[in-house]
């Protein structure tokens, strides 16, 4: 099974889409005027060297416990700045690697620094 779902992974780039998708969402929160005050709250004067991205992890998922239920895999990336995670995308692909859903959500406060 793992070997399946590294296959999957792998051919429908689920990662490079992930990261790719992250970028576009961080644009659009960048660039809406309703998350102008959440935006600077957290970035201020954004300084690309002091962000990262983390892959924390990837997820099959199964909606029900039956034959008919749903697969999806998951991937969910930490979001780094001024070495404070301050929230993480997930993005959720169907098994043909077409994107369901995806969540962008930030931390109300950043956490303590990562060593």
């Amino acid at each position: 099974m793992k070997q399946n779902l590294v296959k999957v992974i792998k051919n429908f780039r689920i990662i490079d889409k992930s990261i790719e998708l992250f970028w576009g969402n961080l644009e659009k929160f960048k660039t809406n005027p309703e998350c102008a005050e959440e935006y600077h709250r957290i970035f201020g004067e954004f300084n690309e060297k002091s962000f990262m991205l983390y892959l924390k992890a990837i997820s099959y998922n199964l909606d029900a416990a039956s034959i008919d239920s749903k697969e999806s895999i998951t991937v969910q990336i930490d979001i780094i700045y001024k070495r404070r995670s301050i929230g993480y995308y997930e993005t959720c692909f169907n098994m043909k690697g077409e994107r369901i859903d995806d969540y962008f959500l930030t931390y109300p406060f950043p956490s303590s620094p990562i060593p």
